[in-house]
């Protein structure tokens, strides 16, 4: 039962997010790091009562078992190693570690999709006084005879909020 446990925890902790991917509006850099050292926080916090309540379930399976083919209380290590405790805790060990690197994995990937669904692949910046009308986003397209296009903001979702301060007298020199 404990094996049941504990792979009932690990499914669990699969459906966690260590990463803020929800981005409905532009965010300022700044806001864009607090969010994720939040959703990375929240769940640090949450992996350390998760390991804790393992232990504690685990434990409360081998005391309340029937059969008891082990000694919870064992002192010797060379004792310890011989038991078929042993095995049983590797076991769990090894679960809860798998489930550490899936959850690693497959968030860092829906991480990165998520950003580059936001992100252009490169900008093209003109040497122009009029740089911000001329300002293209470009996406690699296959399709296209360069091999990428230029993107239309309008369809295409951003994920910072750029300010941007002009300097009155430079403005009137350019106009």
């Amino acid at each position: 039962e404990a094996l049941q446990v504990t792979r009932g925890f690990c499914l669990d902790l699969l459906t966690e997010r260590v990463f803020e991917t929800n981005f409905n509006a532009p965010l300022r850099l700044q806001e864009f790091s607090e969010r994720e050292e939040a959703s990375v926080m929240r769940l640090k916090g949450r992996l350390g009562m998760w390991v804790n309540t393992i232990r504690m379930r685990i434990t409360q399976c081998l005391q309340q078992a029937t059969v008891k083919w082990y000694h919870l209380n064992e002192t010797s290590i060379e004792n310890y190693r011989a038991s078929r405790l042993r095995p049983m805790l590797v076991c769990c060990r090894l679960m809860m570690s798998n489930a550490f690197l899936l959850l690693g994995e497959d968030n860092l990937s829906s991480y990165v999709q998520a950003l580059e669904e936001l992100t252009p692949e490169r900008v093209d910046l003109p040497k122009d006084p009029m740089i911000l009308r001329k300002l293209r986003n470009m996406a690699l397209d296959p399709k296209a005879e360069s091999g990428e296009s230029v993107i239309d903001p309008i369809f295409k979702k951003a994920l910072f909020k750029v300010e941007l301060q002009i300097n009155p007298r430079l403005a009137e020199v350019a106009a």
